[in-house]
C-alpha cells in the first residue's frame, strides 16, 4: 500500500521585514485612519471573534458529510495522513491515524476537537480455542503533556486501515477495563474517535505543537487472549506521526465584550467627549483585533511558518494594542480660555472652552461689541514733544504733539525744560531706597530719605533750579552708612567635634572661609531659619556678605564618590546610537568612546566633538555626514530627452510633463521593462542607476508593481516599490515574495505583506538575512479586486546572492 506524506517546509530565515509609510527614508508611527474607523464603526456590533472554517478531510473523504460532530474548531487540514507505527503483539497488529498536518484553534469558548482513527488486525489465525479482544483504547498522557483526552468510546466496523469507519456496529472502551470486544480471525477493525484539546496556557508563543519530535501524540491499549493463559496487557496502540498546532486565540476571545462595551461607552458619551489621539488609537487598536483572523494564513505552503506567523499576530495585539483596545479614551479636561472686556472703542472676547491635554477648543469665544465713544479729560504730559488723553471710562490714550505758545503748551501747559538728568537722579534714589533693607543702618536711609523728598518736593521754572535740586539729590548719598553683616563660620568634622568663628564684614563685602582641611562633602546656609545647600565641594570659599547667616562645612578625611558625565551619541536624524558614561575632570578622544556608524550613500562620517572633558553634568556629541560624490550615487531620470540626476531619497517633479497625459517609469531605455504607471508627474527618487519616463495610452493602463530601485548593504537589502491601480480597482493587498535557496538544495518562502505605503503608493521593503550562505530572489506582488473578480500581479524579480 502505498504511503502518502505531506511535510511543512518551516521558514528558518531570520526575516526582518520593514514597511515604510515615508518615501525611502524612516519608519513612522502607523496612526489610525476614517478608512479603520468606518470598519470599526460598521463591524464591532457582529463581531464576536473567528473560529475554525475548514472542512476536515480524511484521506479524501470530507466529514462534513453527515460526521461534522466529530471536528470543531479545525482552522487547516492537507486531507491526508501518515501510517502510524505498527506493534505486533500475540498476532495482533494495532496502528493509529490523523491527518499529516493540522491547525487548530483554540478559544476557550467552544470545543477543540481532532478526528483520530484507530486500526487493529487479527494477522493469524488462533491456535486452540485461543482468543484474542480488546478491552480500552486510551490516549497517553505521558507523552502528550496532559493536553488531550477522550470523552467517548470509540466507535467503528470491519473495513481497512485507509478509510473512515462509516458505522458504528462495534465499539472498544476508552476507560473501561471490563468492556470486551472479540476479535475474529484474519479479520481488520477501523474506530473512530474525538480527541479533545483540554486548552492552553501558552501565552509566550501563543501555539502548541505536537510533532513526531515534540509531544508526540500517542495512545496505548489493553488487550488480552484468553483460553491459553494469557491475561490483561498493556500494548502501545500505535504513534501518530503527524504535524498537529494548536493556535491560542483565547487571549483575545476573552477581551472582545469589553472591547465592546468600551466602545458603547463611547458612542453613549459621544465622540466629542474624548482627546482625539487617544480617540484614534482606541480605534487603530481595535481595528487590529477585528482584523486578525487566524484562518487567514498560507498553510497550505508551509504549515509550521504560518503558524508561527498567526501565533504573532496574536501575540502583537495582545502585547501592544489590546490594552488600548479595551480602556477607554481619555477624556477632554477642559479649561477656560480667558475672556476680554469690550472697552470705549475696543471689542471683547466672551470666556472659551478648550481641552488642557489635546488643545481642542470645546466652547468657541464670540465677540463683545466696543462699548462707544471714549470720554476724555483733561490732557497730560508725556514728553517733550507729546501730552496725552486718558478715557475715564476705559482707560484708552491717545497722544497729541504739543501746542506751544509763548514757550507753553496750550493744551497742558507744558514748558519744554532739560528733566533728563532730574528725571535718573530721582530714578537712582528711589532705587537706593527700594533696595537699601540690609545694606545700610536704618538711621542713615532714613536720614537718606528725608532729604531726597525734601529736595523732590522743590518747585521749578528754570534749568538753574533744576540743576541744583539735582545736585542736592545727589550729595544726600554722603549721609547712607553700610550696615555691618555677622557670618558665623562652623566647621564639622565626621567625629561630631566642630569649630565656629564669627566675622563681621561691611555689607557686600567678600569673606573667605577656609575649612583647612583635605575634603569636604557639602556647605550649607542657614539664613533666618531656613537652611539650603551651597553647589560646592571646595575646601574653601568666598561668600559675600549680604546678611546675617549661618554657614556649615562638613569635612572628611575621605575623597567623595566620582562624578561621572552621560555622554549621548546622536547619529543620522539624531538617532541615539550609544551611551558612554565618563568620570569627571577626564578628557577622552570621541572616537575612542564609539566608531561614528556608516549609512548608505553618505561618506564616512565624524562626531561633531573630537574630545570632550567631562565635568559631571550631561554631554551630547552628534554625528556629521557629508553624501558621496559623483553620478554613481544618484538616479539618473531621463524624460523627454533630458537627463538629470538626484540624490537618493529626493523628491521628483516632472516641470515639462503635461498633466492631461498618462507616463509609466521603465527599466531600460526601449521601454520593454515596465516598472508601473505614474498616477501623477511627481514622485520620490528611488536608488537605481537609470529611471525612463515614458508617455502612454491610457486606455492600456492596467494594474501593476515592480521594484523601482534597492541597494545592499551588508546581510540586509532594500527595495523600493512603486505601484498603480485603475480608480475602479480595489486595492486587497501588496507586498513582497521571496524564495531563498541554500547551497545543499534546501528552498524556503516567505510571503511579506506591507500595511503601510505612502500616497504616491510606494514603500521601502527591507529584508535582513543569517551569514549563511544562500541566493534570495525579491519578487513584489499586488493583489486587487475589479469587476466582483480578484486578481493578483507580479513585477520583476531580483535576486540577491549572501555569501
Amino acid at each position: 500500500m502505498k504511503k502518502m506524506f505531506k511535510k511543512s517546509i518551516a521558514m528558518l530565515i531570520a526575516v526582518l521585514m520593514v514597511i515604510s509609510a515615508m518615501p525611502f527614508t524612516a519608519i513612522t508611527a502607523f496612526a489610525a485612519d476614517s478608512a479603520e474607523k468606518s470598519y470599526v464603526k460598521a463591524n464591532i456590533a457582529s463581531f464576536n471573534g473567528f473560529t475554525g472554517t475548514s472542512n476536515y478531510t480524511y484521506n479524501g473523504t470530507d466529514l462534513s458529510a453527515g460526521y461534522s460532530d466529530y471536528y470543531s474548531n479545525i482552522v487547516y487540514d492537507d486531507g491526508e495522513f501518515l501510517d502510524g507505527d505498527v506493534t505486533i503483539n500475540n498476532e495482533v497488529r494495532v496502528k493509529a491515524f490523523i491527518n499529516s498536518n493540522v491547525v487548530l484553534l483554540y478559544d476557550g469558548k467552544n470545543d477543540t476537537i481532532l478526528p483520530v482513527v484507530g486500526d487493529a488486525l487479527k494477522t493469524t489465525n488462533n491456535v486452540g480455542t485461543g482468543q484474542k479482544y480488546f478491552k480500552q483504547i486510551r490516549v497517553r498522557t505521558d507523552t502528550t503533556g496532559n493536553f488531550w483526552e477522550l470523552k467517548e468510546d470509540w466507535k467503528g466496523n470491519s473495513g481497512t486501515w485507509n478509510a473512515w469507519p462509516t458505522s458504528s456496529d462495534m465499539t472498544v472502551s476508552y476507560n473501561n477495563a471490563n468492556s470486551e470486544f472479540y476479535m475474529n480471525k484474519y479479520s481488520e477493525y477501523l474506530f473512530r474517535n474525538k480527541l479533545y484539546y483540554k486548552g492552553s496556557s501558552n501565552t509566550s508563543t501563543y501555539y502548541d505543537a505536537f510533532t513526531p519530535s515534540s509531544n508526540k501524540i500517542e495512545f496505548t491499549s489493553v488487550h488480552a487472549q484468553w483460553g491459553i493463559g494469557e491475561g490483561n496487557r498493556d500494548t502501545n496502540f500505535g504513534d501518530s506521526n503527524s504535524n498537529v498546532y494548536v493556535i491560542n486565540y483565547k487571549p483575545i476571545l476573552d477581551k472582545i465584550d469589553l472591547m465592546k462595551q468600551v466602545y458603547n461607552s463611547i458612542q453613549s458619551n459621544g465622540e466629542d467627549k474624548y482627546c482625539t489621539d487617544y480617540l484614534e488609537n482606541f480605534y487603530k487598536a481595535a481595528y487590529k483585533v477585528m482584523t486578525l483572523n487566524p484562518n487567514n494564513y498560507p498553510y497550505s505552503s508551509g504549515v509550521e511558518s504560518a503558524v508561527q506567523s498567526a501565533a504573532g499576530a496574536i501575540k502583537d495585539v495582545v502585547d501592544n494594542y489590546l490594552t488600548t483596545a479595551t480602556t477607554e479614551p481619555t477624556k477632554h479636561t477642559l479649561v477656560d480660555i480667558p475672556g476680554k472686556d469690550a472697552t470705549c472703542g475696543e471689542t471683547g472676547l466672551t470666556v472659551g472652552k478648550k481641552c488642557s491635554r489635546c488643545g481642542t477648543v470645546t466652547v468657541a469665544q464670540t465677540e463683545i461689541p466696543a462699548t462707544g465713544n471714549h470720554t476724555y479729560g483733561k490732557a497730560e504730559y508725556v514728553n517733550e514733544t507729546q501730552h496725552k488723553y486718558v478715557c475715564s471710562v476705559c482707560g484708552n490714550v491717545k497722544t497729541e504733539d504739543h501746542n506751544f505758545v509763548d514757550g507753553k503748551c496750550t493744551k497742558c501747559d507744558y514748558v519744554p525744560l532739560d528733566l533728563s538728568t532730574y528725571n535718573a537722579a530721582i530714578t537712582e534714589a528711589d532705587g537706593i531706597i527700594a533696595n537699601s533693607d540690609g545694606k545700610y543702618t536704618a538711621d542713615s536711609v532714613n536720614a537718606y530719605k528725608t532729604a531726597v523728598d525734601t529736595a523732590k518736593a522743590k518747585t521749578y521754572s528754570t534749568q538753574k533750579e533744576i540743576d541744583a535740586i539735582i545736585s542736592e539729590i545727589q550729595s544726600a548719598q554722603t549721609l547712607l552708612q553700610k550696615a555691618r553683616v555677622t557670618i558665623t563660620f562652623v566647621v564639622e568634622k565626621e567625629d561630631g567635634t566642630y569649630t565656629t568663628d564669627t566675622k563681621n564684614p561691611d555689607w557686600g563685602e567678600s569673606v573667605n572661609l577656609d575649612t583647612q582641611s583635605n575634603y569636604v562633602s557639602k556647605w550649607t546656609i542657614d539664613v533666618n531659619g531656613v537652611t539650603s545647600k551651597i553647589d560646592s565641594n571646595a575646601t574653601a570659599i568666598d561668600h559675600v556678605a549680604t546678611e546675617n547667616a549661618t554657614i556649615k562645612a562638613y569635612v572628611t578625611d575621605e575623597k567623595p564618590d566620582t562624578k561621572y558625565s552621560k555622554v549621548t551619541f546622536l547619529g543620522k536624524n539624531s538617532a541615539v546610537v550609544g551611551i558612554k558614561y565618563v568620570a569627571a575632570d577626564t578628557t577622552v578622544d570621541t572616537n575612542t568612546l564609539l566608531t561614528v556608524p556608516a549609512i548608505p550613500f553618505y561618506e564616512n562620517g565624524k562626531w561633531d566633538k573630537a574630545e570632550i572633558t567631562a565635568d559631571g553634568s550631561d554631554i551630547t556629541v552628534r554625528a556629521t555626514y557629508v553624501p558621496k560624490a559623483g553620478d554613481e550615487n544618484k538616479c539618473g531620470i531621463h524624460f523627454k530627452g533630458d537627463t538629470k540626476y538626484y540624490n537618493y531619497d529626493s523628491y521628483v517633479y516632472l516641470f515639462n510633463a503635461d498633466k492631461s497625459k498618462k507616463y509609466a517609469m521603465y527599466a531600460d531605455a526601449e521601454a520593454q521593462e515596465l516598472i508601473t504607471y505614474l498616477g501623477g508627474v511627481d514622485f520620490s527618487v528611488p536608488r537605481r542607476d537609470d529611471i525612463y519616463i515614458k508617455e502612454v495610452n491610457a486606455d492600456e493602463m492596467k494594474a501593476a508593481i515592480g521594484f523601482s530601485g534597492s541597494y545592499q548593504q551588508g546581510l540586509k537589502s532594500s527595495f523600493n516599490v512603486k505601484f498603480w491601480l485603475p480608480e475602479d480597482a480595489t486595492l486587497i493587498e501588496t507586498g513582497v515574495d521571496l524564495v531563498a535557496k541554500f547551497p545543499d538544495g534546501t528552498v524556503k518562502r516567505a510571503h511579506d505583506r506591507a500595511t503601510k505605503f505612502n500616497a504616491r503608493n510606494e514603500y521601502t521593503y527591507t529584508a535582513s538575512f543569517g551569514d549563511s550562505k544562500k541566493t534570495v530572489e525579491f519578487k513584489p506582488y499586488l493583489t486587487y479586486k475589479k469587476d466582483g473578480v480578484k486578481t493578483t500581479v507580479y513585477g520583476t524579480s531580483q535576486t540577491v546572492e549572501f555569501n
